[in-house]
């Protein structure tokens, strides 16, 4: 596992009905708009190679930026949404 450089002071896993949506919107008002991220994912194997995919092309450019990176934008500071602990 390689670690990547990252401000985040809150990670928070969105598990279906149990109100998730609620705390996203909550979140949304206690951080600035560029510091907080909406991230659904899954990791699957890409030319052999572990790779997150998102359900959206925002959140897929966002992954694809932090895979050759190697690092989250520094702006952001909280993120919220569909993931398995594992693959974060």
């Amino acid at each position: 596992m390689q670690l990547i450089d990252n401000n985040i002071e809150l990670l928070s896993i969105h598990i279906p009905k149990t109100g998730g949506s609620s705390f996203q919107k909550t979140l949304q008002s206690l951080y600035p708009a560029d510091a907080f991220q909406r991230m659904d994912f899954t990791v699957r194997k890409v030319r052999g190679n572990p790779r997150m995919i998102a359900s959206n092309q925002t959140s897929q450019d966002l992954l694809d930026q932090i895979y050759e990176q190697r690092k989250l934008p520094a702006n952001i500071r909280a993120v919220h949404g569909h993931f398995r602990y594992e693959d974060i």
